[in-house]
């Protein structure tokens, strides 16, 4: 039933459905479960970076019928070209279950919710192994991106591994909010002075990537990241799992930081469009989604799936982000391709000039 060969090319009445979907970030029995359920092979495929998703989608006979790209940049873009193909919202009953609240939220990136659903949503922030770093800075500040921003901490800090999220996408509005710029800045000056600070800590950063460092923080071969929320999540577990005494734990920074849904979304060009909605459909069903929740220790926005989940993720900050620690957080712009490329030189430089 799970398939992780390339998407087959077929017509409608075959019982495939083609999704594309990032790493460690579905349930453990969801798709074979699915299959038994509708008779519907899945061939799933994963990627670590916004980037190939996009690209994909955009350019057409991806093979792909379901996707799960992020809220912000890429769903707008995306509905803005015509690559995504609108619901038959009477194929996807269960969106009854989606919180109300979400998907106001949602609809600024998708009016009326026509052609995305929320997957889970997550926030930018600081996965800190407080043990380690409290060792090298006893009143380290826990909460603040100080800890990786400012020099004096950063350098005392990377004796015990300090990486980053590999995304400019996310990641320029978290740096550029914390600076004093507007979180959605392209100005050529504000992106010059952002990089005039980041270089000051490069020598710091052990690694970017958008994936590795969940089982380094959870083998304690780092001490700190920017990263998911769910990600640091997951470390976190495992480091329980391998019998760690170290506490690994999730801050949304008391400075701010991006907020963002993952969304199912459908190609405009899907072969298997019947496949996709029973799919999405599927996945929304409370006792579906909380489960898938309960592995990847990443929220949803089916408030009902709670009541299939493990009481120990249920408490407030846990995974599911306090009203105080929402408030934090805010949502970028859809920014125009020149607007991005001008934010994807800036990481460039940041990565590579060490």
């Amino acid at each position: 039933t799970l398939s992780l060969s390339a998407p087959a090319l077929a017509d409608e009445s075959e019982k495939i459905v083609n999704v594309f979907s990032w790493n460690d970030y579905i349930g453990e029995h969801t798709l074979e479960n699915f299959s038994k359920e509708t008779g519907i092979k899945v061939h799933y495929d994963i990627t670590d970076a916004s980037e190939v998703m996009e690209a994909k989608i955009i350019a057409g006979k991806s093979g792909y019928d379901v996707a799960v790209p992020s809220s912000n940049p890429t769903v707008p873009r995306l509905i803005s070209i015509g690559a995504l193909h609108k619901f038959d919202k009477s194929k996807i009953p269960n969106l009854k279950y989606v919180d109300p609240q979400l998907a106001k939220i949602a609809e600024e990136v998708d009016p009326g919710n026509e052609h995305a659903v929320i997957y889970q949503y997550t926030v930018i922030g600081l996965g800190v192994n407080e043990t380690k770093v409290r060792e090298i800075i006893p009143d380290a500040p826990l909460d603040s991106l100080d800890l990786i921003l400012k020099p004096e901490y950063a350098e005392k800090l990377s004796k015990c591994g300090i990486v980053m999220l590999d995304s400019a996408l996310v990641m320029v509005s978290t740096l550029a909010h914390y600076y004093g710029f507007d979180k959605d800045t392209t100005n050529d000056d504000d992106l010059r002075k952002i990089e005039t600070e980041l270089l000051k800590i490069r020598p710091y950063i052990r690694y970017f990537h958008s994936s590795a460092y969940i089982n380094d923080l959870a083998s304690e071969d780092i001490c700190l990241v920017i990263g998911y929320s769910g990600d640091v999540n997951q470390a976190a577990s495992r480091a329980r799992d391998l019998g760690s005494k170290s506490t690994i734990k999730f801050h949304v920074p008391r400075e701010g930081s991006e907020f963002n849904f993952d969304m199912m979304v459908i190609p405009e060009d899907a072969e298997h469009i019947d496949n996709a909605h029973a799919y999405i459909n599927y996945i929304i069903r409370p006792e579906v989604m909380g489960p898938i929740s309960d592995h990847i220790e990443y929220p949803n926005a089916i408030p009902e799936s709670r009541k299939y989940m493990s009481p120990e993720l249920l408490v407030p900050g846990r995974i599911f982000l306090s009203n105080e620690d929402l408030k934090r957080t805010f949502t970028s712009k859809f920014l125009t391709k020149l607007e991005m490329r001008k934010r994807n030189r800036l990481w460039t430089k940041f990565i590579y000039n060490k």
